[in-house]
């Protein structure tokens, strides 16, 4: 089970990568408000041999999930996730590859 959920989750680059940064930076949002969960993320993000492309998509990915809450927002991660499966299927996140599997 757990080396077939890794495969399904561990995207690099496509929609699963792009599910996993809104997703986190949103939570992040809601639980620590959206200034935190911005210098988090964008803390992540500094991976000295990162590609410009693909710093700049996470970055991207992260700020869409902020704007999906903010401190002390009464959402659950249900919400959220499925908030984030919505910017997804109407395609406003980014990816740099396409994969099969969830993509929409």
């Amino acid at each position: 089970m757990g080396y077939y959920c890794k495969q399904i989750w561990s995207g690099h680059n496509d929609w699963r990568d792009a599910f996993r940064h809104a997703l986190w930076s949103a939570v992040m949002s809601r639980d620590v408000g959206q200034s935190w969960s911005k210098l988090y993320g964008d803390a992540h993000e500094t991976a000295p041999h990162q590609p410009k492309a693909e710093k700049d998509m996470d970055l991207y990915n992260n700020a869409k999930g902020r704007a999906l809450t903010s401190l002390g927002s009464d959402v659950s991660n249900t919400y959220l996730a499925n908030k984030c499966k919505s910017l997804i299927d109407t395609h406003k996140l980014k990816r740099l590859v396409p994969r099969p599997g969830w993509t929409p």
